[in-house]
């Protein structure tokens, strides 16, 4: 598997804002885990 290597801390590449209908606002970037995203997505559905 391969790693990515994140730039310096405070940069942000490829940030990506979500906002659910419940008001709740996601920011993530490119290096997001797609599965973890997901898990979270799901449970923000769940509980709203």
């Amino acid at each position: 598997m391969e790693e990515l290597t994140r730039p310096h801390p405070g940069a942000r590449p490829g940030e990506i804002g979500i906002d659910l209908p419940s008001g709740v606002r996601l920011w993530v970037d490119s290096y997001v885990n797609e599965k973890a995203l997901a898990r979270v997505l799901r449970a923000l559905r769940d509980i709203s």
